[in-house]
C-alpha cells in the first residue's frame, strides 16, 4: 500500500501499544492505534494485521500481513482488549500501557 510506505515506525508503535486488539476467525490479530498518521490520515486508525504462531522453542513470533489507515474497526472480529478510546479526536487511555500477553 503506497500510502503507508513511510509509516513503518508507526506500525511498530501500533503493535507495541495498540488502542484496541481484535481477533479474526482466520487467526489474524487486528491491532488499531489512533492518531499516528499525518494529514490526511491524522484522524484515522492505523490498522496492523498480524498472524502469531508458537515456534519450536516455545517462543511466540508474529508476521505482519499488512497495515493501512482505516476509519472504522472490523465489526465481525472479536474484541480481545480495549486500552484507549477516541473522544473528539483525542486518544484517552483506559488501561495502563504495557506489553501484550498471548492474544
Amino acid at each position: 500500500r503506497p500510502e503507508t510506505t513511510d509509516y513503518l515506525q508507526e506500525a511498530q508503535e501500533a503493535i507495541r501499544d495498540p488502542d484496541t486488539v481484535l481477533a479474526q476467525d482466520n487467526g489474524g490479530i487486528l491491532l488499531y492505534r489512533f492518531g499516528l498518521g499525518k494529514p490526511p490520515f491524522s484522524n484515522l486508525y492505523l490498522q496492523v494485521v498480524v498472524y502469531y504462531r508458537m515456534g519450536r522453542d516455545n517462543v511466540e513470533s508474529g508476521t505482519v500481513a499488512t497495515y493501512f489507515f482505516n476509519d472504522e474497526m472490523d465489526s465481525d472480529a472479536i474484541l480481545l482488549e480495549h486500552r484507549a478510546q477516541v473522544v473528539m479526536g483525542q486518544r484517552i487511555m483506559l488501561t495502563e500501557r504495557g506489553q501484550h500477553g498471548s492474544w
